[in-house]
This record gives C-alpha cells, structure tokens and sequence, in this order.
C-alpha cells in the first residue's frame, strides 16, 4: 500500500513538471536541468573575485574572474581564471584551470562545487617555479576563501524541485548544462 502511495505521488509530479521547459521526462525518470549560463551567473555572484594574494617580498598574485567550463567526459565542472602574476618588476599573465565535481547535500536540496583540483596552469613567459608557485597559492586561495561554491538550490516550493530532493538519483554533466536525475 505504501509502495502504492509513493508512486501514485510520483505520477504526480511527474505529471507537474512535464510543463516546465527545464524539466525532462525519460522512461528512467526526471532530469532537472540548469543551463551552463545560469551556473555561470550562479558562479559570478558567489565566488568572491577579484582574488589578490601578496607574495611578501617578492610581488603578488591575482585572479580576475572564474569562466565555467562543463567537462561531459568526466563528469565533472571546471573553471578557468586569469591569472596575473608580478614578481621583482616583471609581470606575467596566464591561465590556471581547475575542475570540481559536483556534490549534493540533500538535507538542504543544494548542488555544490568543493575540493578544486588543479588541472593546469599556462601563461606565456611564466617560468616553471613561478607557475607551480602560483598554482599553489591560488589553490590554497579556492580551499581557504571559497571552500564551497554552492550553484544551485533546489526550491521545495516549486513542486518539481521539491520531489528532486527526495528522490536525486544522480548527477549528469553535459555539455550546455547539469542534469539533475531523478527517479525511483
């Protein structure tokens, strides 16, 4: 009977959300999706830059803005910054990338970055001990400062998202956006 209830509540929302543009209906269940543009206005909202970083004595670091790159392959989120480095009088600028999976804390129905891992680090000139050097520091900036990005939380009022933080089965990523799978 219980079985019944829940499925029968399913159907529901099933039948609730197929209205919705973001929402898509399959034969293994719903797939909320947020575009890679409204992660990206999420990103830009909570990510905390421009970052400076002092080098006492020997110059400084700094880290523009974060571009969101949505890595379907490995199933995971990445972000590129402009990275500018100034040592001793000479300056370089650059590139650092990261990527992040995406975590899921359903007790508050939010989609998460953490735990950046370096993926590289390009710039034209930069020498090899300043770019390891920067790439240290600008990950210890992301653990210190940012921590947790969170990009997305899923609105209980809103009857699609409210069923997704019962019933997330998992994370998708593909190329224009993040799919949310839901089923039971």
């Amino acid at each position: 009977m219980r079985a019944h209830a829940v499925r029968i509540l399913a159907a529901c929302c099933l039948a609730t959300t197929a209205c919705s543009s973001a929402v898509q209906l399959s034969a293994d269940g719903i797939r909320v999706r947020v575009t890679a543009v409204e992660l990206q206005r999420k990103l830009d909202q909570v990510a905390g830059f421009p970052v400076r970083q002092r080098l006492a004595p020997l110059g400084s670091i700094q880290v523009e803005s974060a571009r969101l790159m949505l890595l379907p392959q490995e199933n995971s989120i990445g972000l590129s910054m402009p990275l500018k480095v100034a040592t001793l009088g000479r300056s370089w600028s650059g590139t650092v990338a990261f990527s992040v999976a995406p975590g899921y804390d359903r007790q508050t129905g939010t989609i998460y970055l953490h735990q950046f891992a370096l993926r590289e680090v390009q710039g034209t000139g930069l020498p090899g001990e300043v770019a390891h050097l920067a790439a240290g520091i600008v990950t210890e900036i992301l653990r210190q400062s940012v921590k947790r990005i969170d990009v997305y939380t899923l609105d209980p009022a809103r009857s699609n998202e409210g069923i997704a933080r019962l019933l997330l089965k998992d994370i998708e990523v593909h190329q224009d956006a993040v799919a949310f799978h839901l089923g039971l």
